[in-house]
């Protein structure tokens, strides 16, 4: 929490994975002392609907390109992940150039990874990819 906390603004896409009780998505501590920061969820599917990660068709459904789109229209600079670890935190792992990881817990289980957004548009740009 203190991370994102360090009084600039940032905007802020946040996920978590599913436990089965639910307690895990915590949002209003990464709004910041001052209410700085906006905190949102970004849908990870093709459509941009909104799916239920607790049974399969959230990942037949999911488009890393679409979410990353996404993070890039809404200007994200920060996307935290709550653990246990959803779908997304695979994908930010998969590229570490693009996501650099800028602060867990000590479990590491919630972490803090920050968009390189250049970057992100240039492999956007790319059809091939």
């Amino acid at each position: 929490w203190r991370f994102v906390d360090d009084g600039a603004p940032h905007h802020i896409a946040l996920t978590a994975g599913w436990d089965g009780v639910g307690h895990n998505l915590l949002r209003e501590p990464l709004l910041g002392t001052r209410l700085q920061n906006r905190v949102r969820y970004v849908p990870i599917t093709v459509d941009g609907s909104i799916v239920d990660y607790r049974n399969g068709e959230a990942l037949r459904r999911a488009s890393p390109r679409a979410w990353l789109r996404r993070l890039v229209d809404d200007q994200i600079d920060l996307v935290v992940a709550l653990g246990p670890p959803p779908p997304e935190v695979g994908w930010m792992q998969s590229d570490r150039a693009l996501f650099q990881l800028a602060a867990a817990d000590d479990r590491g289980l919630n972490r803090v990874y920050r968009l390189d957004r250049e970057r992100a548009r240039t492999l956007l740009a790319d059809p091939a990819r």
